[in-house]
């Protein structure tokens, strides 16, 4: 009983599995047309937003502070 039990287990996992595995459907023709002719603008768009991800990053790690320091800080004085 406990073998045909965990066999129907694995059975109904892997079903599962295979619908989040589905592919994904391709984009329309005129979505890649349009970013064929749009090329060189957005990966100009593409580099600003990096550079800016980049330096939101650096800010952060810079002013970050723990939890435990926050709640340290309460208690000084």
């Amino acid at each position: 009983m406990n073998a045909r039990n965990f066999i129907a287990a694995a059975a109904v996992f892997a079903l599962a599995g295979t619908a989040f595995a589905a592919e994904t459907p391709e984009p329309a023709a005129s979505a890649t047309a349009t970013a064929a002719t749009t090329g060189s603008a957005s990966s100009v768009d593409a580099a600003a937003a990096r550079s800016d991800a980049k330096q939101e990053t650096a800010d952060f790690v810079k002013s970050y502070r723990t939890p435990l320091t926050i709640q340290l800080d309460q208690y000084k004085n």
